[in-house]
């Protein structure tokens, strides 16, 4: 993963992970949460 992207990069990254997603169901959750917490352990690692 690369880790210099800003929090701007990943805003737009999570917006297109979003719309390219199916709107429901369990797998859609997992995906938005697994997106999620990349995100979080990006801001912690750094």
């Amino acid at each position: 993963m690369c880790t210099k992207m800003t929090e701007n990069d990943y805003e737009l990254a999570l917006e297109v992970f979003r719309t390219c997603l199916p709107a429901v169901g369990a797998k859609a959750r997992a995906i938005s949460r697994l997106i999620e917490s990349i995100r979080v352990f990006k801001s912690v690692s750094n």
